[in-house]
């Protein structure tokens, strides 16, 4: 058998070796669907095959709160007291832990060099262990340590930057706040968890703050053996005892998938969507290839039925084929590896899109094995059908053929597959065009604010230093007052968040209109601002006045509200001098403006600019722990960033310094996901349309050499050069006629589908078909135009003296 096989390699390496032209274009179209496909799918396992690197991972769930009645609050962090009772009664839970990014998380690290803030995660002592995951260095928390202060373990990345890696680092002190900590150990190199930039871990214990019960916490659990998603939910809900309203119940999710959609909403559909995209290349290439060996089998029909008549067997002729397409597909796959290989490695540096945390892309041995799979289903799909052609040899006809002349039925399956590859081709187009229209349109939509040459950083006041409100105010009036004289600074404001980061989920009280508190939306952001926070935005004033100096923590509270707010609490009437409030310890503040407002993106859906119902505090009535310096730079100004972190440590060295950026850099992230797919599908889409074009050329070429003696004979009684022209045209436009309306029809189909990745467009958008369509139509009709002129172009003695 291994000398049947040794000898139909070397026979299969010299045919292919005679045809150098075919044999490079073959191999490096399956080369390009081979190595897009790998390197897609790569991501693909990294993100959504791949397991998470914890303990027995699949029986990790995350549990978050959710409102049967608001939509919009479709997951929100549990409260600590909620934990405490899942923790103490839950009998499908084998462990149950919590951790927070809802709470302040940033702590000032000091004694290790200049002040930074340390990203801080707090999790309870069972977290590490729920996870199933141990310490490199050290060890984790154990609940003994609940007794003994501020307890810590850090991120190995951290202790590589901040402590140099020191191996003697478990039970150092360390200073958090000016706050003695104590760090336990150190996490291995490959554990992450959510948020991926979390520096340390520390011990959320009995007392971590006042009124803990109502601590916002996310709670992550493990499954006992056997107890499904659907079980554990059904006991939490029986076990949940909502503090605001029977509206309020616990869900449990995967945790693996908790993961996918804190990365990104629409991450999974991108994967997915562009995965299938590069398997339609990859199917387009591979149609292509089969084109080409069915063209290049007409050649060598009387070899093979030579072969046929010296006794070879069917089976020995399609063992033939097929080894000359595994040994394509070979080399298809060992060059499509390096392009892989490239693509990967650029997407690891370049870093277009968020992964989950934890995601390693790289060529592992899974994708390895996927990318050999695909190379066999490869040599399948395009040499399955020639192969299975060589088997049918008729002898009488081909042994006394001179070797010209249609062979019957050959190119009416060519041209189904040149309708599949521009059905397949018309998807990808419209899908591409869909996806950069949307990006487009999501990118140019105005958001209430001009984002030209603002850029933002974050300052964060030691608590340690910072406790009081008048404390706080000083600092930041002398931060605006130093920041205000430097060269370049236009407009200079400070505010708890920075655009395109804006609404919230709290509830709006209004003054003399009670509603219960079940009743309430979930809908409205609270924001503190500096007076020159709408004149650095260019936030327009729509009615009443901004805020002055006068407005000061020992005068009246006062609010400016954005018109989504006005609209929605007070219809029809003005809202200046009418009070409203969050629900509980703040003061009613009277309305003294409106003005417009900025669109930000909703938490279950990216693909989404929204205007929510936001109100504003002066800063100066609640001076915030940490707040957005917001400088818009005048025209042709040097970069502010330098000199205003200079001008952060001047006004105090124990606040740490956060990186400044311009806010574009904000919207580029948020825009990240709708460019990717636009990006990678118009690549894909292209390259759809160049193979198609190109197999649409082959399929006609091999046509007009077959038929010309049929042609000569034409020419020679009369024919004119529009007949032959259009004869050559009709063979390529029937199946690019037909292929069109499948791929429409495909298209309309999959509706659905693509309705959740566009903004502003929908999936049967006329123009695009439209567009589309003709773009198709317009490169058959240029892959038409030369077999068709050197069909016009044949002379007819030539040709019959041949035949």
């Amino acid at each position: 058998m291994a000398s049947f096989l040794a000898g139909d390699l070397r026979i299969a390496a010299r045919t292919l070796a005679r045809r150098p032209g075919f044999t490079s274009v073959a191999a490096l179209t399956l080369a390009l669907g081979i190595g897009a496909a790998t390197a897609v799918f790569s991501i693909v396992n990294a993100v959504l095959l791949s397991p998470l690197p914890y303990h027995d991972p699949s029986r990790l769930a995350a549990i978050w709160i959710t409102s049967t009645r608001e939509q919009s609050l479709a997951k929100l962090f549990a409260i600590h007291a909620d934990f405490v009772d899942f923790q103490r009664h839950a009998r499908t839970l084998e462990s149950v832990a919590a951790a927070t990014w809802a709470v302040r998380t940033g702590r000032v690290l000091t004694g290790n060099g200049p002040a930074r803030e340390v990203l801080t995660i707090p999790a309870t002592a069972g977290f590490f262990d729920t996870l199933g995951v141990r310490a490199a260095v050290g060890r984790t928390f154990r609940a003994e340590d609940e007794s003994r202060g501020c307890s810590l373990v850090l991120s190995h990345k951290f202790w590589t930057t901040a402590f140099a890696a020191d191996p003697a680092i478990a039970g150092r002190g360390i200073s958090l706040d000016q706050q003695p900590c104590t760090v336990l150990g150190v996490m291995p190199a490959n554990f992450s968890f959510y948020p991926g930039q979390t520096q340390a871990w520390i011990l959320l214990g009995p007392g971590f703050q006042p009124d803990q019960d109502r601590m916002l916490v996310g709670i992550f659990a493990r499954l006992k053996p056997g107890v499904t998603l659907a079980q554990a939910q059904t006991e939490l809900r029986g076990l949940y005892r909502p503090r605001e309203s029977r509206d309020f119940a616990p869900v449990v999710y995967d945790l693996h998938g908790e993961f996918t959609f804190l990365a990104g909403r629409t991450l999974r559909a991108t994967l997915i969507t562009v995965f299938g995209a590069v398997l339609l290349v990859l199917l387009i290439a591979c149609l292509n290839v089969a084109n080409l060996l069915l063209a290049r089998l007409s050649g060598r029909r009387r070899e093979m039925a030579v072969r046929a008549a010296l006794g070879g067997a069917q089976i020995r002729l399609v063992r033939q084929v097929l080894t000359e397409s595994l040994l394509l597909s070979g080399a298809g796959a060992s060059f499509g590896l390096a392009i892989a290989w490239s693509a990967v490695r650029y997407f690891r540096q370049a870093a277009p899109i968020e992964l989950t945390v934890g995601a390693d892309v790289s060529l592992s041995l899974p994708v390895l094995a996927f990318s050999v799979l695909l190379s066999i289903a490869t040599t399948l799909i395009f040499g399955l059908v020639p192969a299975m052609r060589a088997s049918r040899v008729d002898l009488g006809v081909y042994l006394k053929a001179a070797g010209r002349g249609a062979i019957p039925g050959r190119h009416g399956l060519a041209r189904i597959v040149i309708a599949a590859e521009t059905a397949l081709s018309f998807l990808l187009l419209t899908g591409a065009g869909l996806m950069l229209t949307s990006a487009l349109r999501m990118s140019s939509e105005p958001l209430g604010f001009t984002p030209d040459r603002v850029l933002t950083t974050r300052v964060s006041l030691p608590v340690f230093r910072y406790a009081t409100n008048p404390r706080r105010m000083r600092a930041y009036d002398q931060l605006l007052d130093r920041i205000e004289h430097l060269p370049g600074a236009a407009r200079v404001a400070l505010a708890s968040k920075a655009p395109p980061e804006s609404g919230g989920n709290q509830t709006l009280e209004v003054q003399g209109r009670p509603v219960e508190a079940a009743a309430m939306l979930h809908d409205t952001g609270a924001d503190a601002i500096t007076p020159g926070f709408f004149d650095a935005l260019g936030i327009p004033l729509v009615r009443g006045r901004a805020f002055d100096d006068r407005d000061r923590e020992t005068t009246l509270p006062v609010a400016i509200v954005n018109e989504a707010l006005a609209r929605a609490y007070f219809p029809g009437a003005d809202p200046i001098g009418r009070q409203i409030r969050i629900p509980g310890p703040m003061p009613w503040l009277t309305i003294v403006g409106v003005v417009g407002n900025l669109k930000h993106t909703e938490l279950m859906n990216e693909m989404s600019w929204v205007e929510s119902p936001v109100f504003y505090r002066p800063l100066a009535q609640e001076p915030r722990p940490f707040v957005q310096v917001i400088v818009r730079a005048a025209a042709g100004a040097a970069p502010l960033g330098p000199q205003v972190q200079r001008q952060i440590a001047a006004v105090d060295p124990a606040i740490p310094i956060a990186d400044a950026y311009p806010i574009a850099e904000r919207l580029t992230k948020i825009l990240a996901f709708p460019r990717f797919r636009a990006t990678v599908l118009g690549f894909f889409a292209l390259a759809a349309l160049l193979l198609s074009a190109v197999g649409l050329h082959g399929v006609l070429s091999q046509l007009v050499a077959q038929r010309t003696p049929e042609f000569g004979v034409r020419r020679a009684v009369g024919a004119q050069t529009a007949h032959l022209l259009w004869l050559v045209a009709r063979q390529g436009a029937v199946p690019v006629v037909a292929g069109l309306a499948g791929g429409i029809g495909t298209t309309l189909a999959l509706h659905r589908v693509l309705t959740g990745l566009l903004y502003g467009i929908q999936p049967a958008d006329t123009p695009t078909l439209a567009i589309v369509s003709v773009t198709l139509l317009a490169v058959a009709a240029l892959a038409t135009l030369l077999p068709a002129h050197r069909a016009a172009r044949i002379d007819p003695l030539t040709a019959l003296r041949d035949e």
